[in-house]
């Protein structure tokens, strides 16, 4: 009996353990720590002639620290995020690095209304550029010289977000100025709120379509 009171204490005391690991708060001062290291490392690999580049260009590699055996590998029938991915680097932030996911064409139905993805048959108001923000404590290393598959940074990174992604959010912004030097950003929206707006609408226009399908409908006396 004792024996396995002992056993059953033996495996809640490892999962409390865990479930501190994975959801418990981080010491602050070593989030400090981590944020201080890589940005003064990724300020030293900024291109001595454009802040906003690497020094190696501005595409980096994404990789999950915990598949990073899978690279190269592509599975096109695999579910969720890949193991690895290309992106473009923006920038840092206060918390991280921001790197440009996609455009996406963006409007909204009337003037006050909120921003939502544009439908293909739809035409966009704006080009919003889909950033997404890697905290600085996911990053876990980076190899700066690549391999000789991408000869540019590779970023380990633990995907520990939304759906296993590395990101803590995904945002929109519209970008300003004609000028690549004189550009900036300006955030719009949420990403994932804008994709809510786009299914809306056809879930709206879907209702309106079957509701003609099924014609009026007649009380029979």
């Amino acid at each position: 009996m004792a024996i396995v009171i002992g056993f059953g204490y033996g495996l809640l005391k490892d999962a409390a353990s865990w479930a501190v690991r994975r959801f418990g708060r981080p010491d602050p001062a070593k989030v400090v720590a981590i944020r201080r290291r890589w940005k003064q490392e990724i300020e030293t690999h900024r291109h001595p002639a454009d802040p906003f580049r690497l020094q190696l260009g501005t595409n980096i590699i994404i990789r999950d620290i915990s598949r990073m055996d899978l690279y190269p590998k592509v599975n096109p029938v695999r579910r969720g995020i890949s193991p690895w991915f290309k992106v473009e680097y923006k920038d840092t932030y206060h918390r991280g690095i921001e790197v440009i996911l996609r455009v996406e064409g963006m409007r909204r139905d009337s003037p006050k209304g909120r921003w939502r993805v544009a439908d293909i048959n739809e035409e966009s108001q704006f080009n919003g550029w889909v950033i997404g923000r890697i905290p600085f404590e996911r990053i876990r290393e980076i190899d700066w010289d690549g391999d000789e598959n991408y000869t540019v940074p590779h970023i380990y990174c633990a995907f520990t977000g939304w759906r296993k992604e590395p990101y803590e959010e995904v945002v929109v912004m519209a970008k300003h100025g004609e000028s690549e030097d004189l550009s900036f950003f300006t955030e719009v929206t949420d990403y994932r709120s804008a994709w809510r707006g786009l299914l809306t609408k056809r879930s709206r226009w879907w209702r309106i379509v079957n509701r003609f399908r099924k014609g009026p409908t007649t009380k029979e006396e």
